[in-house]
């Protein structure tokens, strides 16, 4: 089991924080701080992010495409086939056009979520989100479908790499994929989760609980908290 004090084990371990409450803001702030340290340090982005077992035949789903950028490497390493959901019409468009080429990439203009909905968001470049609420940004009103109901649709016999990167919704969206059983279909799970800043109130409960649910069918293969981690299916 994944206690809570375990999220914080590596920086208490070399004595960088005295860690009293772990609902502390400030405690928070650092923490992330730290991990996006390490994270550059370790040139995480051109490192772990992109290094898989994929080839042209590879199934790879992007969870909040953006603008496509994580999915250009991935093609260009491994020419895999991708299906990206990006909800923001903006950055669909962009998306859309910059592998209008490429019939191995399909787009779809849809967010994923544990259920059907449609709700404001706000846009805030990478940072748009529907959780939290900030009156100096621009909104619009963009849609999600339930995410196993839509991976049923697809029909997918096996998911190589899912990447998730949705501000908040992976809690849900992990969730649902584990009650579902589709997690494991799921070879390797990149993940960046959200806290407290970012309009996750409950983000150590919430990310305690799915840890422990993960590790029954996924091992932890290498983590930078709140900045982006990998589970690997258990052989």
């Amino acid at each position: 089991m994944y206690e809570r004090y375990e999220l914080y084990s590596r920086v208490k371990s070399i004595n960088l924080l005295n860690i009293k409450d772990n609902n502390d803001d400030d405690t928070e702030s650092k923490i992330i701080d730290y991990e996006h340290v390490r994270w550059f340090r370790d040139s995480g982005d051109t490192t772990l992010r992109l290094n898989y077992d994929l080839s042209e035949n590879s199934i790879v789903l992007d969870f909040g495409g953006y603008k496509g950028e994580w999915t250009n490497q991935i093609i260009n390493r491994y020419n895999s086939n991708v299906y990206i959901f990006e909800p923001i019409k903006k950055f669909y468009d962009e998306i859309v056009n910059r592998f209008k080429n490429n019939d191995k990439v399909k787009v779809f203009n849809y967010g994923l979520s544990n259920i059907d909905k449609e709700c404001p968001i706000i846009l805030n470049n990478d940072g748009s989100s529907e959780f939290i609420n900030n009156n100096q940004y621009q909104k619009e009103i963009v849609f999600f479908k339930n995410v196993s109901e839509t991976l049923n649709i697809l029909d997918l016999e096996k998911i190589d790499l899912l990447k998730i990167n949705i501000e908040g919704g992976e809690y849900n969206v992990i969730s649902n994929l584990i009650e579902t059983g589709i997690i494991n279909k799921i070879n390797n799970l990149q993940v960046q989760f959200h806290s407290k800043s970012d309009g996750i109130d409950d983000y150590i409960t919430l990310k305690e609980n799915l840890y422990n649910k993960l590790s029954i069918s996924h091992n932890l293969t290498w983590c930078y908290h709140f900045c982006w981690e990998n589970w690997k299916k258990k052989l």
